[in-house]
């Protein structure tokens, strides 16, 4: 299932562009976009180029090498989402590996995480790659790095991955913290609370 899903979801990104309506385009496309404001600025992000919740770092620097070497076209982004969908897979990963100790077992979760990226929910945060897709993959790295310093496992590695995560999320705008290091904190501190640990020192 996992080597089924892996595949497919790599065809996805090289042919999700086929039989899109043109005012959806911009939407599926926007990250080369961003990319090309950025290499013109000569900075991380434009400012010509900023929603009023959103600051697009992340996407840019994903698509900028693809855009230098191709310029603003289809190639250019479908290869900056295929190194989105690594990183994607890295993340959920991460999770599977604090979550099971049974290599099967992650593999069957990383296959089932892989769906949903195949329904119209999944597929619309994966192409907003801007926002909402960083979100998605901070949100399992963010977790998968509590889970792991609950179980005081990989402790320095974890808090290290877990400040750059919720950095990366942070700079990319509140959106983006939204779907990601909020709910995640949020269930750390309830999970803390209902332990009777969260207003206590903790070494």
């Amino acid at each position: 299932m996992f080597l089924i899903t892996l595949v497919y979801g790599i065809i996805l990104v090289f042919s999700f562009s086929i039989g899109i309506k043109s005012y959806d385009m911009y939407d599926y496309t926007e990250g080369v976009f961003w990319a090309e404001a950025a290499l013109r600025s000569s900075s991380i992000v434009s400012l010509e180029y900023l929603y009023s919740y959103l600051v697009p770092f992340g996407s840019n620097l994903l698509m900028a090498p693809f855009v230098y070497l191709f310029g603003t076209t289809f190639l250019a982004n479908e290869l900056g989402m295929l190194i989105y969908y690594v990183i994607f897979m890295l993340m959920f990963y991460r999770l599977a590996r604090s979550l099971f100790e049974n290599l099967n077992d992650r593999l069957l979760f990383l296959g089932i995480a892989n769906m949903f990226v195949f329904t119209y929910t999944a597929d619309n945060m994966f192409h907003h790659l801007l926002c909402y897709g960083i979100g998605f993959a901070c949100f399992a790295g963010q977790l998968s790095c509590l889970i792991d310093i609950e179980n005081h496992r990989r402790l320095k590695r974890s808090w290290v991955l877990l400040m750059a995560l919720c950095l990366w999320a942070s700079l990319n705008g509140v959106a983006s913290v939204g779907l990601s290091a909020v709910p995640v904190m949020l269930a750390f501190m309830l999970a803390a609370f209902k332990e009777g640990t969260l207003f206590k020192k903790t070494t």
